[in-house]
């Protein structure tokens, strides 16, 4: 196990999701590099890896929150916003 990876399992939830909280921040400063410096196809690839970062993570500060994780529907994303439903597992 890398020593970044145990660090962070031995913090207890309230320091993880601050730290999630930073990377989180610094992502969005990455998010305006990409933004500002690159275009085309790795500009798109580029914001995609970073939508997918920053969803993750703020998932994972949400569960840390709420004591249990949270999963969406299979069919979360073919459905009209009005209509999603969470459930805990």
């Amino acid at each position: 196990m890398s020593d970044v990876r145990s660090w962070y399992l031995g913090l207890p939830n309230d320091k993880k999701q601050v730290f999630l909280a930073i990377v989180a921040h610094q992502l969005t400063v990455h998010g305006r590099y990409v933004g500002y410096e690159w275009s085309g196809e790795q500009q798109i690839k580029a914001f995609e890896g970073l939508n997918e970062l920053q969803h993750q993570i703020s998932s994972h500060i949400a569960w840390r929150a709420i004591g249990t994780r949270m999963k969406f529907s299979g069919t979360f994303f073919k459905r009209k916003p009005s209509s999603i439903r969470f459930r805990r597992s």
